[in-house]
C-alpha cells in the first residue's frame, strides 16, 4: 500500500523595497485673494499641505519659494505650511503676484513638483492725485465777460476704482469780505475754471484755491497785483507742489 502524503506548511514574507517613483504633491487647502495692498507683514495668504505616497526618505518633502519673494513659508506641523507676506505690497507696481512653490522629496534621485498661486491685490487709497502739469499760466483781458473759461486743470490718481476718481472744488476764502466762489467757479468733473464776474469788477487782488474733494493737500494759490490799468504782474505762491497763476491784462 502506498504511504499517505504528508504535507508541510511554511509562510514566506515578501518585502517590497520602495522606489522613489512618486513626485510630491502640493495641496492648497485655503487661499485668501484678493489681499489688501497694505496688508501687514506676516498676513496669512494661504494654507498648504504636501503629500508623497512613497515611504521613509522618499516620502519626506520640503517646500521652497524663490529667493527673492514678497512672501515666505512658515512650517506649522508635519507637511503643513502657511504662506505669509514677507514685506510691503504695492498694487500700483504689481496688481497681482504669481507665487511659484516647489516641492522636493529626499529620495535618490529626488523628485520635484511645482504649483503657482496667484495672489491678487485689493486697492487701498494710498496715493494722492497729481496735476498733469506743475504750473498753469492764464492771461485774461480786463473786460472779459462772465462765463469765460480761465483755464482747465486736470489731475490723475494711480489708485483704482472709486479711489482713482478725482473731483475738483473751490476751497473758499474771502477777498474784501466777499467769497472767492462769487468770482470763480470750477467744474467739479472736468476741472474747467470760469469767471463769474467781469474782470473789471474784480478787486485789485483776489485769491482762489483749487483742491481735490478727496481732502488731499494739493492746492493752487493765485495772486494777482495790478501795476497799472493795462498790465498786471503775477506772483505765484505754492502751498504744495502744483499751483495756478492767473494774470489780468
Amino acid at each position: 500500500l502506498p504511504l499517505p502524503l504528508l504535507l508541510g506548511h511554511s509562510g514566506v514574507e515578501i518585502k517590497i523595497i520602495d522606489v522613489n517613483d512618486n513626485a510630491p504633491e502640493i495641496i492648497v487647502t485655503s487661499l485668501t485673494s484678493p489681499v489688501p495692498e497694505d496688508a501687514a507683514r506676516g498676513t496669512v495668504i494661504a494654507l498648504i499641505s504636501t503629500r508623497d505616497p512613497d515611504s521613509k526618505e522618499n516620502g519626506k518633502v520640503t517646500l521652497r519659494l524663490p529667493s527673492e519673494s514678497h512672501f515666505k513659508l512658515n512650517s506649522s506641523v508635519s507637511n503643513h505650511y502657511s504662506l505669509v507676506t514677507n514685506g510691503p505690497l504695492d498694487r500700483e507696481i504689481n496688481d497681482q503676484y504669481s507665487v511659484e512653490i516647489s516641492a522636493t522629496d529626499y529620495g535618490k534621485p529626488p523628485l520635484s513638483s511645482a504649483k503657482t498661486i496667484v495672489v491678487k491685490l485689493l486697492d487701498v487709497n494710498d496715493n494722492p492725485p497729481v496735476f498733469s502739469q506743475p504750473r498753469y499760466t492764464i492771461y485774461v483781458k480786463e473786460n472779459s465777460a462772465p462765463g469765460q473759461i480761465l483755464c482747465s486743470v486736470s489731475a490723475s490718481d494711480p489708485d483704482a476704482g472709486e479711489n482713482a476718481k478725482v473731483s475738483y472744488s473751490i476751497v473758499d476764502s474771502k477777498v474784501d469780505d466777499v467769497s472767492v466762489s462769487s468770482y470763480v467757479y470750477v467744474n467739479s468733473e472736468n476741472g474747467s475754471i470760469y469767471m463769474l464776474q467781469r474782470t473789471s469788477n474784480l478787486p485789485i487782488h483776489f485769491f482762489c484755491f483749487i483742491h481735490f474733494s478727496l481732502n488731499l493737500i494739493l492746492r493752487a494759490k493765485c495772486f494777482c497785483q495790478q501795476l497799472h490799468n493795462l498790465v498786471s504782474s503775477c506772483f505765484g505762491e505754492c502751498f504744495a507742489s502744483h499751483f495756478c497763476v492767473a494774470c489780468l491784462l
